[in-house]
């Protein structure tokens, strides 16, 4: 089974539901990312995961965390791909297993 352990800053609260499957929290973690372009120029960019907690966890990650912590997080990646316009959009979701705030 492929793990994925990612590090950023959480771009929204927490969003937490609970039905009759169980409990869920959705975020988003913005990833930074820095290196030098051929012109020798830094450039900066960020890549945004989404994030998905069951259980437990999804219930203690939405009572402690908020927009702009910074976290640590282990889980399993699933990447899905839609058609908007005529681009293809891929989303990366991880599954998370642990995290660290």
């Amino acid at each position: 089974m492929d793990t994925a352990q990612v590090g950023g800053y959480l771009g929204n609260d927490p969003i937490f539901q609970e039905n009759e499957y169980g409990k869920v929290t959705y975020a988003s973690l913005g990833i930074n990312n820095s290196y030098k372009n051929a012109k020798g120029e830094w450039v900066e960019s960020t890549v945004w995961v989404n994030l998905k907690f069951t259980g437990e966890s999804a219930q203690r990650f939405s009572e402690k965390a908020k927009k702009d912590d910074k976290t640590h997080m282990e889980g399993r990646p699933t990447n899905s791909t839609r058609v908007v316009g005529d681009q293809k959009v891929t989303t990366v979701t991880i599954a998370v297993t642990h995290f660290d705030l």
